[in-house]
């Protein structure tokens, strides 16, 4: 009679033919018992054991299958991504030929690693080519989109290399067409357009090209440009417009001209009265002469012509301007009186028109003077009223105001900008101690000598005038000076 269960179990005998085989089971190394032929024929039987060690020899198999694979993905994960970040442009050549041997190695790599026997070796075998060829595939599409966009940066550099040059060097329009034309047709070599695509292209860019030949014509030589039309294959409504900016240009270049040379003439217009005066005073016209060329620059050919005129006029008189300038006021005046009288008595128009011209040139030169008086007496008779010391030369200026009919109140010692000098000198002594003002006042009175009180006086009352022009407040404007008042 069996036990239950006796058949699960071989008997003692045939369990000793094979300690080996036992003592794998009991370390649980089913691997080791699938590898001994002799104690795989003691599970021949379909009995539990057997079966149990199938079911995990399987088991194996399928884990060695999955680490295989696991291997061969990562290898080949890490080359792609690594191969899609560096080998871009054309750097990219190749990496579909270099992705079926990545795929050889990555395919032995993970077999040697992994404990597979035939049959899974020949499955993973199988599964790999077909991954591989999905993966080399995808960098297969991934060098030619490579490839076609370098090709296309490639493309685009050349069409702007051509149109540059033809800005800098637009006379030759040929040479930039045939290149920019012979691009295109390599373009079509290159997979790059189709023929129509790359026939679309090439007239757009000739297109652009005219526009840039002829613009960089036109900035440089708008005449050269119109006559460029035809040749650039411009249309009849092309170059009507063309026409009618040149026109436009042209005559907005003449106003523009036009007004610099208003602008230019208005400029010398205001150095024109102060050469005239110095002619009207001296007899010399060089002054006006040199005006005169400056006049021609600007296109005022009738001004510069009547500056020459004016000129002549002062240099053929000057001993006439240069004795009115020499004579007291009130002698010029009798002269310029006596010449009236005698114009009204001559008949002779000749004669009436050399009178009128010297009795124009005196006058003109009693008015500055008269003027000068007025404004600044000292000043207007400084250059021949001079003395050794400053009182001398006080004496001279009072003198030869009082010889130019100057009135007595009117005369001054001091020119307009030495009292401007001296009120500001007398500001900062106003800070100063009593000892240094009254220093500075005893100096000034010692080179002014008897004039000193005059001048004293002219210099109050300039204090005076900077008060009123300071006062703005309605406090005395004159206050800071208060101080060197009282000294003076």
């Amino acid at each position: 009679m069996r036990i239950p269960g006796e058949a699960l179990m071989p008997d003692t005998e045939e369990r000793g033919r094979d300690d080996s085989a036992l003592g794998a089971l009991r370390n649980n190394d089913a691997l080791g018992v699938w590898r001994n032929d002799d104690a795989l024929g003691v599970l021949r039987n379909d009995d539990a054991l057997g079966v149990w060690l199938r079911q995990k020899r399987r088991q194996m198999a399928h884990t060695a299958l999955v680490e295989a694979q696991n291997t061969y993905t990562l290898l080949m994960d890490q080359w792609t991504e690594t191969a899609q970040a560096e080998r871009r442009g054309a750097r990219a050549a190749n990496v579909a030929k270099d992705c079926v041997a990545h795929h050889t190695r990555a395919v032995d790599e993970a077999m040697a690693e992994s404990a597979m026997d035939a049959e899974a070796g020949e499955a993973f075998r199988v599964w790999a080519k077909g991954r591989g060829r999905a993966v080399c595939l995808r960098m297969a599409a991934f060098e030619d989109t490579q490839r076609r966009e370098h090709a296309l940066e490639q493309h685009d550099a050349r069409r702007g290399g051509i149109l540059r040059a033809a800005s800098m060097e637009p006379e030759q329009y040929a040479d930039h067409a045939a290149q920019m034309e012979e691009v295109h047709v390599l373009a079509v070599g290159q997979g790059l357009f189709t023929p129509g695509e790359a026939h679309k292209r090439l007239g757009l860019d000739t297109l652009a090209l005219k526009d840039i030949v002829f613009g960089s014509l036109y900035a440089a030589d708008p005449g050269k440009a119109m006559a460029a039309m035809s040749a650039l294959g411009f249309d009849a409504a092309r170059q009507k417009r063309e026409r009618c900016r040149f026109d436009g240009d042209a005559r907005a270049g003449e106003l523009m001209e036009d007004a610099a040379r208003r602008d230019r003439a208005a400029v010398l217009a205001g150095d024109v009265e102060d050469a005239e005066t110095a002619a009207a005073l001296t007899g010399d016209g060089n002054g006006l002469r040199l005006l005169a060329v400056q006049f021609l620059d600007a296109g005022e050919q009738k001004a510069a012509e009547e500056l020459l005129r004016h000129a002549d006029l002062y240099e053929s008189h000057a001993v006439v301007i240069k004795e009115s300038a020499a004579m007291d006021l009130p002698a010029l005046s009798s002269v310029i009186h006596k010449l009236e009288k005698t114009l009204r008595a001559v008949a002779s128009a000749s004669l009436r028109g050399v009178l009128e011209t010297e009795l124009g040139l005196r006058a003109a030169v009693y008015r500055h003077r008269e003027t000068v008086l007025l404004r600044d007496p000292a000043e207007a008779v400084a250059d021949e009223a001079r003395g050794e010391t400053e009182e001398q030369t006080a004496s001279c200026r009072l003198a030869a105001q009082a010889r130019n009919g100057v009135p007595e109140e009117d005369r001054r010692v001091l020119t307009n900008a030495e009292r401007r000098s001296l009120v500001s000198l007398a500001g900062r002594l106003a800070a100063a101690d009593a000892a240094a003002r009254t220093a500075a006042y005893a100096e000034f009175r010692e080179r002014l000598g008897r004039h000193a009180d005059r001048a004293v006086g002219e210099i109050l009352a300039a204090m005076g005038e900077e008060g009123m022009r300071n006062n703005t407040g309605g406090t005395d404007g004159s206050a800071g000076y208060s101080r060197m008042g009282e000294c003076l």
